[in-house]
């Protein structure tokens, strides 16, 4: 068993290095346990959403975040085709990112036991098969 410690700010940093961040999403920041960003929409308007994710639980191998928005880009996202991929689905208003699929097909032999969350920072508990 293992405790990973790493903090919003390192996952976002490597997330852009080894580009996975999806183009439509900029400008982010990150201010206690919320990130906040734009993302492109792809239509004349609005052209930019402003939103916000906040850590909401793990479960099997799922990392759930919850996406907050003002009321009318509700209204949209809620009407709109997301883009999807292997490791992240959008159910608006929540985000799916497949952490346990992620971690198979990087880190072959990693099974994560559990996620906290808490002042910026994720820990993650692993363990061997």
């Amino acid at each position: 068993m293992a405790k990973i410690i790493v903090s919003v700010a390192e996952i976002i940093d490597t997330i852009v290095a080894n580009n996975l961040m999806p183009e439509q999403i900029s400008e982010i920041d990150i201010q206690g346990d919320t990130i906040s960003f734009q993302y492109k929409t792809g239509k004349i308007v609005p052209a930019k959403i402003e939103a916000s994710v906040n850590f909401e639980e793990f479960d099997k191998g799922l990392m759930i975040f919850g996406i907050q928005t003002s009321w009318l880009a509700d209204k949209l996202l809620r009407i709109m085709s997301l883009p999807q991929s292997n490791y992240i689905q959008i159910d608006y208003p929540n985000v799916i990112f497949y952490m346990q699929r992620f971690f198979n097909d990087k880190l072959k032999g990693v099974q994560i036991e559990d996620i906290k969350f808490q002042k910026g920072e994720f820990t993650i508990t692993t363990y061997n098969e």
